[in-house]
């Protein structure tokens, strides 16, 4: 239940959501020119967010895309507010020694408003076109070693660390990020081992399945399932992505217990801008 407000009346909890637009990396703003200028409108319309998608350009006639951490690096330059962060990044395609440094670097351009969202990946893009290992297990392993080992480096401490898939050897990361005790990880999927991830870190980003045709009772099965995964709600963000312009509520979520409302902006430039101009369902 949901408790009530002064005078019986049901609390309007999308007060309680915060929001972020998220367009997709292939299209017009993937240019990171385009994002930072999108991201400029966003900030001014009162979104809270910018979140980034992580992925390589594969099949027939694919459009031009450019790097997550480029477009955030250039989202963070021409910001001072929302939070930036992805949906979601591929980890496992990256050496968490370098993926590390270059989290701290966003972090402290940011001025600590980074969140890392991750998961394994579509096994067949970024995985078996380059010969690298493509099942789900395999990625889930490197995912979990590779998380253990950018969160020490970002202690500052001397990192030892010898896995299955990653060898770390007495290295201390100089650089250390701004927030603390970590940059915020949120993990997507909604496998039971996914789910199980993420009520370790910081939060859990979500759907596995295209938005659009997602339901508000996935987010309450979901949220039920986190928490008998030993999720501490309080702290711990939930993140539904979604279209309002497919007529779903983000006032629904709100109540079925979403703490972040990333709108998927799609269509064309103008279509895109249109709608973050006109600012978040609230």
């Amino acid at each position: 239940s949901r408790p009530d407000g002064p005078v019986g009346k049901p609390v309007d909890m999308t007060r309680h959501l915060r929001f972020a637009v998220a367009p997709p990396n292939p299209g017009p703003f993937g240019d990171p020119r385009a994002a930072a200028d999108l991201a400029v409108v966003a900030e001014r319309a009162g979104w809270d967010g910018y979140f980034s998608w992580d992925g390589l350009p594969v099949g027939p006639d694919p459009l031009p895309s450019h790097d997550p951490w480029v477009i955030l690096a250039s989202v963070a330059a021409a910001t001072s507010r929302i939070r930036i962060g992805t949906c979601i990044a591929v980890v496992p395609r990256s050496k968490p020694q370098l993926l590390a440094r270059t989290l701290v670097s966003l972090d402290v351009l940011s001025e600590g408003r980074l969140i890392l969202g991750v998961g394994i990946g579509d096994g067949g893009a970024g995985f078996d076109v380059f010969g690298e290992p493509g099942d789900a297990r395999t990625r889930a392993e490197m995912l979990d070693e590779a998380l253990e080992i950018i969160t020490q480096l970002w202690s500052g401490q001397e990192v030892t660390y010898r896995g299955k898939h990653f060898l770390v050897d007495k290295f201390t990361l100089p650089a250390q990020p701004i927030q603390r005790p970590r940059i915020p990880i949120w993990v997507g999927g909604d496998s039971a081992p996914a789910l199980r991830r993420a009520a370790r870190w910081d939060g859990w980003i979500g759907p596995d399945e295209n938005p659009v045709e997602a339901s508000v009772a996935q987010l309450v099965e979901v949220r039920e399932r986190l928490t008998s995964a030993g999720a501490r709600f309080g702290s711990f963000s939930v993140a539904w992505a979604g279209s309002t312009e497919a007529k779903q509520s983000a006032h629904q979520y709100a109540v079925a217990g979403a703490t972040w409302w990333i709108e998927i902006a799609l269509g064309t430039h103008e279509d895109v801008l249109a709608r973050v101009a006109a600012g978040p369902p609230r």
